[in-house]
């Protein structure tokens, strides 16, 4: 098994102002509706969610990451703040969006990294972490856009 760090931050602007924003990304079960590759989103309770991706992955090998998190809103900060919960699933995830008023509307900031447990030899991680960081990374972005054309 092998750690892979991942850190990824995408900037984008929607034209709905910041009240608006604000309501679509706090209704997380619609907001992670949008995340490319969910296989299955799960309500623990009081704000925590576990996150179950599809398989990815080829030629012989697949993976699964699931990772949970517990969120905190704080709209005078435009903070949302997600932070994950030990013991669940196999990897770790943190992130948050800020939002912020801009000429054009919200501006949204998406920060997110975390520790990924990836089943390849600790021989094959060089060779496994530029994969997956770019299969997480392009997540991220494919998130990001699919954010700034929902939220109106």
């Amino acid at each position: 098994m092998a750690k892979l760090e991942v850190s990824i931050e995408h900037t984008f602007v929607v034209a709905a102002n910041r009240a608006t924003t604000w309501e679509f990304l706090i209704d997380t079960p619609m907001t992670v509706g949008h995340y490319p590759k969910l296989d299955r989103l799960v309500d623990l309770g009081d704000g925590r969610w576990r996150w179950e991706l599809k398989e990815l992955g080829g030629k012989g090998f697949t993976h699964q990451i699931v990772y949970a998190v517990q969120y905190h809103f704080d709209e005078s900060a435009g903070s949302i703040i997600w932070e994950p919960i030990p013991d669940e699933g196999n990897s770790i995830i943190r992130g948050s969006f800020q939002i912020d008023d801009h000429a054009d509307g919200t501006q949204v900031i998406l920060a997110t990294d975390g520790s990924l447990d990836v089943p390849v030899p600790r021989l094959l991680k060089s060779f496994a972490k530029p994969y997956v960081t770019s299969e997480f990374s392009e997540q991220i972005h494919t998130f990001a856009n699919n954010l700034q054309k929902a939220i109106k």
